[in-house]
């Protein structure tokens, strides 16, 4: 069996918080300002979690990053 990685466990963590909130991938990249398709290359791991995107998932979700499993700091990107 392959070991998971952090970003399977974010990946569960960000679907499970979706299904407590009953939250669409449609409702989400709303939220985002994202096309439903670039949430959904991402949730099914087609395309990879940057950091930057964790945060945004999770203020969109109105969670912290650690609960969605991400264990690290996330830096602050310049502006």
């Amino acid at each position: 069996m392959p070991q998971r990685t952090f970003e399977d466990v974010v990946i569960a963590e960000i679907k499970a918080e979706m299904a407590r909130q009953d939250m669409s991938q449609r409702e989400l990249a709303s939220r985002l300002g994202w096309h439903q398709t670039s949430v959904s290359k991402r949730l099914t791991g087609k395309v990879a979690l940057r950091a930057h995107e964790i945060e945004e998932i999770a203020q969109a979700l109105k969670v912290s990053v650690r609960e969605l499993g991400w264990p690290f700091q996330v830096p602050r990107r310049a502006s």
